[in-house]
């Protein structure tokens, strides 16, 4: 859907996910944060998961790591979640978020994954 800052937005409700399929060039430790908003006090964590690409590119297949993302009341303006660190592998990774339901819907406008240095 259009975003009134431009460009689009995704909007997450009910039982619906979310698949984001994304190619990498490079193996490594990546963090990704999001950029949401939510509208309602009563929050649920996104559940992402991490799958490797296949003939379907379905969520769930091939899974390879699962998280939960605490979603902040962002009393309708954008915010950013706390940073999740993943290692994800060259090649096409699959990303799924979902929710549990009853939920009240979020709006997701930017996923920012930035590869972490070796510590």
């Amino acid at each position: 859907m259009n975003c009134y800052l431009g460009g689009m937005q995704i909007h997450i409700r009910d039982e619906q996910s979310l698949e984001y399929i994304l190619p990498l060039k490079q193996s490594g430790q990546y963090q990704l944060t999001i950029r949401l908003v939510t509208v309602h006090l009563k929050t649920q964590p996104l559940l992402l998961t991490v799958s490797s690409a296949n003939d379907e590119n379905q969520c769930g297949k091939d899974l390879k790591a699962v998280f939960s993302i605490e979603v902040p009341y962002t009393v309708g303006e954008w915010a950013l979640t706390a940073p999740v660190e993943m290692e994800l592998t060259s090649g096409t990774n699959v990303l799924c978020f979902e929710r549990q339901t009853p939920n009240f819907g979020l709006s997701i406008k930017e996923l920012i994954l930035t590869r972490t240095l070796p510590k």
